[in-house]
């Protein structure tokens, strides 16, 4: 999101306490949205294990799990040309990229 929509958010009134951020990738909306926001309260939600160290470096409330409506395992789909992808799934591409 750009700063200009969130600076128009916050004219507005807007003011979040908290920020649920899922599929956080490496955590850069979360901290874009804290420059505009700064007393809010972000959770990062974010499965790619290629993407926690980065994500470790910050200091918020991390949880490495994808966002399902069912319980339990499964499998995580990667993009072998680049690990850190925001492309990750649980589903497979089924595309020809």
């Amino acid at each position: 999101m750009k700063q200009d929509v969130l600076q128009g958010l916050r004219f507005q009134g807007y003011g979040p306490r908290s920020l649920l951020d899922i599929g956080a990738h490496l955590g850069a909306f979360s901290q874009s949205f804290l420059q505009v926001f700064p007393d809010c309260v972000p959770t990062l939600i974010e499965p790619n294990p290629f993407c926690q160290e980065d994500l470790e470096r910050l200091p918020f409330e991390k949880h490495a799990v994808a966002a399902s409506s069912e319980n339990g395992k499964a499998e995580l789909f990667l993009t072998k040309e680049w690990l850190q992808s925001t492309g990750t799934s649980l589903y497979r591409e089924n595309t020809a990229f």
